[in-house]
């Protein structure tokens, strides 16, 4: 498809849209094929045709689109793409090492990456949400905040995987008379003011800014506020998780801001994670999820699976194990436990006829696997 196809499929209400937020102001024209545009104070002026169907439209929204690429200096096809698709922040993961110059990676490690960058953004998302140092879970709303992100395409010469993240742009609707303004999220006086997927792209940067700083410059960790602002215990696994044993590279992290949206004090500079920023990471996630991970807890659940190591002759020995599938959203979506033989049999029989169990004991995290040790008072919950 060319760039004037593409050009021909893209509305005259969404280049309006993106002039309105990039300082342009729509301006009294007398002919009515067109909008007027004006930039700022300036006497620079365009024209957005108004039918998509004249037979110029094409020829006529390029020569916007050549304007807006001149004023910005950026190249056409990201103008374009930012009409398109309005309002989009893009985060670069560009891998260095381990045949990623020539563009290409092991496809396991690749499918892998691919996975720790979805959880990279949806734990982001979890503490822009709700500050918090750990999450048992991924938060559900925090999913539905990267359900619209699309991965890019990968760029010459290295291996990148970007990702474009629309921005939620809600206007507020303002009556003055019989006028209507529109007023962006972006010129609120709130608290937070930009969009939630600009926020969590921020968060990212800043959390692999603070590891490096840690592993490189020998800065400390903050438990009671880095949480706030930057890294939780399981964004630093995430980010960890991009280094994989066998595949010696490093990954440098990067976002393009859409220009249509100012803010300030956004992270520009690439940051980028090697050995010592990936060891300082998994040590970070240790640290965070350590310092509340072992505690006091009820379980209330299903049981969902049941195991039995019977290679020992001594019953004393024998692990009897289950996995209860819990209720709360304080709690992780699964634990394990090692009964006694009794108890096991009890086990058996609630998981047979779906019985709800309910359980006490500490709450402990052994790698990826949530455990309950010293267990107590293993009942049906009826």
């Amino acid at each position: 498809m060319t760039l004037l196809q593409n050009i021909s499929s893209i509305k005259p209400d969404f280049v309006q849209s993106y002039l309105s937020r990039s300082g342009w102001t729509q301006v009294d024209f007398n002919v009515q094929e067109n909008f007027k545009y004006q930039f700022l104070n300036t006497d620079l002026v365009v024209l957005v045709p108004r039918n998509t169907h004249s037979k110029d439209y094409s020829q006529s929204l390029f020569n916007v689109i050549s304007t807006l690429s001149q004023v910005e200096e950026r190249d056409i096809n990201s103008v374009v793409k930012n009409i398109a698709t309005p309002s989009v922040d893009t985060l670069k993961f560009r891998f260095i090492g381990a045949g990623a110059d020539v563009g290409s990676l092991p496809l396991e490690y690749t499918l892998n990456a691919i996975e720790s960058i979805r959880d990279t953004l949806v734990y982001s998302a979890c503490s822009e949400l709700t500050a918090k140092s750990m999450f048992n879970r991924a938060l559900k709303d925090a999913k539905k905040i990267i359900e619209k992100s699309r991965f890019g395409q990968t760029e010459v010469g290295s291996f990148v995987i970007s990702v474009d993240m629309p921005l939620d742009l809600q206007p507020i609707h303002i009556f003055h008379g019989s006028q209507i303004s529109i007023k962006q999220e972006s010129e609120q006086e709130t608290e937070n003011v930009d969009p939630i997927q600009r926020r969590l792209i921020t968060r990212i940067i800043r959390s692999a800014q603070k590891a490096r700083a840690i592993a490189i410059n020998g800065d400390s960790l903050d438990l009671e506020n880095d949480f706030k602002t930057s890294l939780n215990a399981n964004l630093a696994d995430a980010l960890a998780s991009l280094k994989q044993e066998g595949i010696d590279l490093s990954v440098e992290i990067s976002a393009h801001w859409d220009k249509s949206l100012p803010s300030k004090d956004l992270p520009i500079k690439p940051v980028l994670i090697e050995e010592r920023t990936f060891d300082t990471l998994r040590s970070i996630g240790n640290v965070l999820r350590g310092s509340i991970s072992s505690r006091k807890v009820s379980v209330i659940g299903n049981i969902c699976s049941l195991s039995r190591d019977d290679t020992s002759d001594d019953d004393e020995e024998i692990e009897n194990t289950v996995v209860i599938k819990t209720n709360g959203d304080d709690l992780p979506k699964k634990i394990s436990v090692t009964l006694n033989k009794t108890d096991y049999l009890k086990a058996c029989d609630w998981h047979r006829d779906k019985k709800q169990v309910k359980i006490k004991g500490t709450l402990e995290k052994s790698g990826r696997t949530w455990l309950l040790t010293g267990y107590s008072d293993l009942i049906e919950n009826s």
